[in-house]
């Protein structure tokens, strides 16, 4: 390397410069696992070559590494086999030497693909997928969305005008996986969401913490739709059939030209819709008083104003716990003479027979409540709208029928809703209906059904907690804590930030139930000696942590 091309890499370095303006196309980035270990080979584009002089480094957590093979036409990395992201920073020149450009690669580990996957940010701004040793198993990428990088999307955003849906999202988590595979790889959703700029963020990883904190999410999937600005417009949370999440974009694009600013001004006058969507707005941040101050100002009262008021009741501090019951079945009562038709107050049946006392009454509560519950299932017309299906319907009814002592019907009706997810399943590859399809067997008493379904995702998904802990849950509810500790390892193995901790939680409970308490609590002290918490207590790490804390 000529002292020309050195003397422009410090100059770069000394001025802190991002390289705008960046002239080499993308480095050849490849990953593999040989042994137990992480291989990372790097080429440099057609007609350029590496700057072997410069600080050539790779970032993981506070380590900064060298790479175990430097030269011209090639780079290679060598470490322990990890699935923690990572920063390659490179210099790549042109064969004249007329220019050397700094290169940030970063490489983000893809659960769902068992895989690396490198992605930088060009001059002009979009992202670049580079090459991986992943099946071909379909990536956010390949859908346009960007994963795990919300200050790239968010730059974006601002900078191209573009509205943005953000999808927060568990690899555990059915209706996300659901969401993927239904909707997010539709040629339709695709053209309705051409302008936007997509976010994928994982709910288990430290990255989303930011905007969880933000925008106040709780449940999975909840997908954030916002202005160039990061302002909420609207938000769905639960799974939605392609048509229905599509129709649900394109009103919440046509309701975004008013902002939520104009909307207080607007429901300060007394205006219905500017009430109503302030009062879903906080409402589904769980901001229950506000919710219930908008809400409270329609007349008659909507659903939803029912719905803040038990928000509200439920961070009310009461003198007794039977207070609150009181409370609450009194809301309830009101909200289904208020709405005795409607679906929302028919599943609060469920809620109502929690509060009542076992007996007769309750008992036959709870076959009027399930009768109810069937006839909702016979007119899929009355579910349109609502973001439940019959399968939902029917493992609500099961639950209702286990809680009450009806086991024989419960395992009927576990089995129905098996059947309805098969219904759902458009390929046997689908691995959210497939996660619930097995569930429910298991449920439904047909074991072996069940373990088949999960020892299949295990060998499809091998490098994946979510199939190990959920085969593990199973096997511990039947009583046979040996053979769940063996998959528990292996959650536990491949588990990373809020799963870990759940991983974390099920692997201890194995070995406590095997008598294995000093395991079980080394276990918990290493996982909580390295734990690093968000500010927000209100997010779920906090209570994973907790959780862990009271079972040592």
């Amino acid at each position: 390397m000529n002292l020309l091309a050195n003397m422009i890499v410090s100059l770069l370095l000394s001025t802190g410069l991002s390289m705008a303006g960046l002239k080499a196309p993308e480095v050849i980035v490849k990953f593999s696992s040989p042994q137990k270990s992480l291989l990372i080979q790097m080429e440099p584009p057609s007609g350029h070559h590496f700057n072997v002089d410069a600080p050539t480094s790779l970032q993981l957590g506070s380590k900064r590494l060298k790479p175990s093979l430097a030269q011209a036409r090639k780079l290679e990395f060598t470490l322990a086999e990890t699935r923690e992201d990572l920063l390659l920073t490179v210099y790549v020149c042109d064969e004249k030497n007329t220019f050397c450009e700094k290169h940030s690669i970063k490489g983000a580990w893809n659960s769902r693909t068992s895989a690396y996957q490198a992605t930088y940010k060009t001059a002009e701004g979009p992202l670049s997928q580079i090459e991986n040793n992943s099946k071909s198993t379909l990536t956010p990428m390949d859908h346009g969305f960007i994963l795990n990088q919300p200050e790239i999307a968010l730059a974006r955003a601002s900078k191209e005008h573009k509205p943005l849906l953000i999808d927060f999202f568990g690899i555990w988590c059915p209706p996300c996986n659901m969401l993927d595979e239904k909707v997010f790889l539709s040629p339709s959703f695709m053209k309705q969401t051409s302008h936007f700029i997509k976010l994928k963020l994982d709910a288990d990883s430290e990255v989303s913490w930011e905007l969880k904190s933000k925008f106040k999410v709780g449940g999975y999937p909840t997908l954030i739709i916002a202005s160039p600005q990061g302002e909420e417009i609207h938000r769905i949370v639960g799974y939605r059939p392609l048509k229905e999440f599509n129709q649900e974009i394109k009103n919440a694009m046509k309701r975004s030209v008013v902002t939520l600013e104009e909307s207080q001004r607007k429901a300060e006058s007394g205006d219905t819709e500017a009430l109503l969507r302030l009062g879903q707005y906080h409402l589904e941040r769980r901001e229950y008083l506000k919710s219930e101050y908008y809400l409270s100002k329609l007349n008659p009262h909507p659903e939803l104003y029912f719905e803040a008021k038990l928000g509200v009741l439920s961070d009310k501090i009461l003198p007794s716990e039977m207070d609150r019951k009181r409370e609450k079945r009194a809301l309830i009562e009101e909200m289904i003479r208020a709405y005795p038709k409607s679906v929302s107050s028919v599943l609060k049946k469920i809620d109502l027979l929690d509060l009542m006392a076992d007996g007769k009454e309750k008992l036959s509560f709870a076959k009027s409540t399930i009768e109810e519950l069937t006839h909702l299932i016979r007119k899929p017309s009355l579910l349109k709208g609502t973001d439940y299906s019959a399968a939902d319907l029917w493992s609500t009814i099961a639950n209702a029928q286990e809680e009450n002592g009806l086991k024989v019907e419960a395992q009927a009706s576990w089995a129905s809703a098996a059947t309805e997810y098969r219904r759902e399943m458009a390929t046997k590859n689908e691995r959210g209906t497939t996660l619930e399809l097995a569930y429910c067997l298991w449920r439904a008493g047909q074991i072996n059904r069940a373990e088949s379904l999960y020892r299949t995702l295990e060998k499809n998904y091998p490098k994946e907690f979510t199939f190990y802990y959920q085969h593990a849950q199973m096997l511990m509810k039947l009583g046979k804590p040996t053979e769940a500790q063996a998959l528990a390892q292996k959650a536990f193995e491949f588990s990373y930030g809020d799963n870990r901790l759940r991983s974390a939680h099920l692997l201890a409970e194995t070995l406590t139930a095997q008598g294995k308490k000093s395991e079980a609590n080394q276990l918990i002290d290493g996982v909580l000696s390295s734990l690093r918490l968000p500010t927000d207590p209100s997010l779920r790490t906090h209570r994973y942590a907790k959780a862990l804390k009271n079972l040592k």
